[in-house]
């Protein structure tokens, strides 16, 4: 997603879901701004702990992203093992918006209406792995 042209700024989460633009903007046509995000997920592994957890965190709250998730993988390759969500509050700040443990008796990895609905099983995200 473009942060800024000048100086030339890029950023590239794990995973991006952004508003449809239905209309090509000049050089950057069909690619998402910061303005477009609805939410990014950052898929930790132990060589970016720091990055994923504080950096990022830190970096998307200041660019106004409402929604940010992290997701935790078993032995750095493993199945997903936690998935923490979080909503841009009116400080600024990433607050909670769910916490899910894959030891926990939650039969969904996500069951969220925010940003949208989400319904995931610890199964389907399961299905993703090779």
């Amino acid at each position: 997603m473009l942060v800024s042209e000048v100086p030339f700024h890029y950023k590239r989460p794990d995973t991006i879901v952004y508003r449809c633009i239905e209309t090509p903007r000049n050089r950057w046509k069909t690619k998402p701004t910061v303005a477009d995000t609805i939410l990014v997920v950052e898929v930790v592994s132990p060589t970016t702990v720091t990055a994923d957890t504080i950096d990022k965190r830190s970096e998307y709250a200041r660019y106004g992203i409402q929604h940010y998730w992290i997701v935790r993988m078993a032995n750095d390759d493993g199945p997903a093992v936690s998935i923490e969500m979080l909503t841009l509050n009116s400080e600024g700040r990433y607050v909670s918006n769910g916490f899910r443990n894959r030891t926990d008796d939650y039969a969904a990895a996500t069951d969220t209406l925010t940003p949208f609905p989400v319904l995931l099983t610890w199964e389907q995200l399961d299905e993703g792995i090779d």
